[in-house]
């Protein structure tokens, strides 16, 4: 087999430490987590990045979940070995080697222990109030977060995340929405677990030319998209 990793910018941290762990030197190629707000696009360099791999390439391990339909209808020109999660919080909350496509609990604010900004209700009150205003960004957190119950720090034990600086982020977090701050324990078993070969129930293997859809990760995700009126084919 003569792998290479494709990855969301935002686990490239996890995959050097698994990596690391592993004594392994994948080559690693990345996507630009910032592609997660427009799926569409995400999808379409998810394609291009796996196109334009080295010809020896046979084999995509995918460091990536369903991410909101990155994977939906996509067909690869390598053969692919993908998590089998929703998106990378789930990815990071598993800790052992049963299979489950979602871990979240609703209402929670997940924060991964690499990165206390990407995924923060600071970053999304910053960007409202430099187009709206304090005051009226304030009023923008308070109805999008109203339903939250927590705000919880993924403690993979991979990165430090009690250090004073991230403490700070993630207190700002919890009183900016005015819920209290959890810190919950995770793992880096399912990127380890891709790396060694190891792909069980929790990975889908797609080889070449073969079709993947949401069907493939879960039917869990599949009867959410119907709840929300979104059809099937």
């Amino acid at each position: 087999m003569n792998a290479a990793i494709l990855t969301c910018s935002n686990l490239r941290d996890y995959v050097d430490a698994a990596q690391k762990k592993l004594k392994s030197d994948i080559a690693v190629y990345e996507l630009d987590k910032n592609l997660h707000d427009t799926p569409d696009k995400l999808k379409a360099e998810l394609i291009k990045a796996v196109e334009t791999m080295p010809e020896v390439t046979d084999t995509v391990l995918i460091v990536m979940g369903y991410c909101g339909g990155a994977f939906e209808d996509v067909v690869l020109t390598k053969k692919a070995v993908i998590c089998r999660v929703d998106d990378c919080v789930t990815m990071m909350l598993t800790r052992d080697d049963i299979w489950r496509d979602n871990l979240k609990e609703a209402g929670h604010l997940y924060i991964l222990d690499n990165d206390a900004d990407f995924f923060s209700a600071g970053r999304i009150y910053n960007e409202c109030a430099g187009r709206l205003g304090e005051k009226k960004a304030r009023k923008v957190m308070k109805l999008m977060f109203a339903n939250y119950r927590a705000v919880d720090v993924i403690d993979t034990g991979e990165f430090d995340c009690h250090t004073p600086e991230f403490e700070a982020k993630a207190h700002f977090d919890s009183e900016l929405i005015k819920k209290p701050l959890n810190y919950v324990k995770g793992s880096n078993i399912l990127i380890e677990k891709l790396l060694k070969g190891e792909w069980d129930g929790q990975f889908i293997t797609a080889e070449a030319g073969e079709r993947i859809t949401m069907e493939n990760f879960g039917s869990n995700i599949s009867e959410e998209r119907r709840s929300l009126g979104i059809k099937d084919y």
